[in-house]
C-alpha cells in the first residue's frame, strides 16, 4: 500500500512541476530575450 501512495505521489509532484512551467512560459512569452522551459519525464524501471 505505501508503495502504491509513494507512485501517486510522484505523479502529483510531476504534474506540479508541469503546471508550473506551463505558467511561467505563457507569464514570460512577452519578454525580450525569454527561451520557453520544457519539462522532460523520464520513467525509471528497476531490474525485476
Amino acid at each position: 500500500m505505501e508503495n502504491a501512495s509513494l507512485v501517486g505521489l510522484s505523479r502529483q509532484m510531476a504534474l506540479q512541476r508541469e503546471l508550473d512551467v506551463v505558467s511561467n512560459n505563457i507569464a514570460n512569452l512577452n519578454t525580450t530575450g525569454f527561451k520557453a522551459d520544457n519539462v522532460v519525464f523520464q520513467e525509471f524501471l528497476m531490474p525485476g
